[in-house]
């Protein structure tokens, strides 16, 4: 067999891999939150406190986002995998073999680790893997099948109950599957092909040992867009259904429907990154990235009308949700086209760092703007947030060469 063939046969085992590992591994990290929630809640632990707990997971997601290119150059995409599924089991032990808070905050830090190391490096690892000419197809539906964990998971949740060892083992026994799938997987990002020349360039550094081609630092200095890019989608795409609920009963909406805006902001991130994908493979990205920070500026101007037409807010909160996530996968697939090896981690990583950063600032600071100016002032602010960090990335996709930026 010629090596063309032979690696595309090995990238599509990949791929198969890294969908069926990571798709098993969010479904037991979905079951784990809530569960972990409600055990806390159970124990009569205050909701202050919970918020701190869960705010540690997302503390561990962070330092990830900063040492995932050097660990996954150092052990490789398998290595960065298994470590990834054995850190949530570590903790799981952890959580139910004892009952003191200061045991599970470092453990919450730790799983959140492992769990943004998945995201980056599984990321990573599928958009270098795909066909060039198939890589928004292939990106967009893997961003679909992370979408649908979301939901999966919880489910899951509620068919195996909360008290007991069932739902633990059901957990367990998903990582573990997690953990057997990556074995399927290529040992190193970029050891058999890359996409383009700088591809190649940059896994001949991984390979000749040269880690300052590889800094998630120097790539936030080469490419801020890359950054921006990432945080605006965590504003509209994560940060904004933990406000929605509070902007609905001001409404005086009922809070059922209120709640209701948070499915529909995931709906629109979750059922529109596949036909997304699909478009970004047929035509330039420059229309697309366009017309996904209109639709966000659109809806930030449409907030203060919308408590009086329900369809108006739910079409609102849904492309806040497709645009958020178009903008993240867009340029995922624009690192891919000029990255390989663990300087594609690293410009996954500057995404995920920055899209945890937007998720986390929307609810905080928006909350305080909503609490002292009210729909009005939290619009304005969204507004801002899509002009002043949505143009920059539009002028940087602009000047990329090439028909897929």
């Amino acid at each position: 067999m010629s090596a063309a063939p032979a690696y595309a046969a090995q990238a599509r085992r990949g791929i198969a891999a890294a969908f069926a590992a990571t798709f098993l591994e969010l479904d037991a990290w979905f079951m784990l939150l809530p569960l972990l929630t409600l055990t806390l809640a159970a124990r009569g632990v205050g909701a202050g406190v919970i918020g701190l707990f869960n705010a540690s997971m997302w503390a561990g997601i962070l330092v990830s986002s900063v040492f995932a290119g050097r660990l996954s150059q150092r052990i490789g995409a398998r290595g960065s995998f298994w470590l990834s599924g054995l850190l949530p089991l570590v903790a799981l032990a952890g959580f139910f073999g004892s009952d003191s808070l200061w045991v599970w905050f470092p453990l919450y830090l730790l799983a959140g680790f492992g769990s943004g190391l998945r995201w980056i490096v599984s990321e990573a690892l599928v958009a270098e893997l795909a066909p060039p000419e198939r890589r928004g197809r292939i990106v967009g539906l893997y961003q679909t099948m992370v979408g649908t964990t979301f939901i999966i998971g919880p489910a899951l949740l509620g068919v195996f109950g909360t008290e007991g060892r069932l739902p633990l083992a059901v957990i367990g026994g998903l990582l573990v599957a997690a953990l057997i799938c990556a074995c399927a997987l290529p040992a190193r990002l970029g050891a058999s092909a890359a996409s383009s020349p700088a591809a190649r360039a940059d896994a001949d550094a991984d390979r000749a040992g040269r880690p300052d081609r590889s800094s998630l630092f120097t790539r936030l200095r080469a490419a801020p867009a890359l950054a921006l890019a990432g945080f605006v989608a965590g504003v509209f795409e994560a940060g904004t259904p933990g406000l929605m609920p509070l902007v609905g009963l001001q409404w005086h909406w009922t809070p059922a429907a209120a709640a209701l805006l948070v499915s529909i902001n995931g709906l629109g991130g979750t059922l529109m990154m596949w036909p997304i994908g699909e478009l970004a493979d047929r035509i330039d990205h420059r229309k697309v990235s366009r017309i996904a920070v209109a639709a966000l500026l659109a809806g930030a101007l449409a907030l203060p009308f919308a408590g009086d037409c329900a369809p108006l807010a739910w079409t609102m909160v849904f492309c806040w949700g497709a645009a958020g996530g178009t903008l993240y996968t867009l340029n995922l697939l624009r690192a891919a086209s000029s990255l390989g090896g663990s300087a594609l981690v690293d410009g996954a990583a500057l995404l995920v760092g920055a899209y945890t950063v937007g998720g986390m600032t929307a609810p905080a600071l928006g909350g305080a703007v909503f609490g002292q100016f009210g729909v009005n002032g939290l619009a304005a602010l969204l507004a801002l947030i899509a002009l002043g960090a949505g143009l920059p990335v539009l002028r940087a996709v602009a000047q990329a060469p090439g028909r897929r930026t």
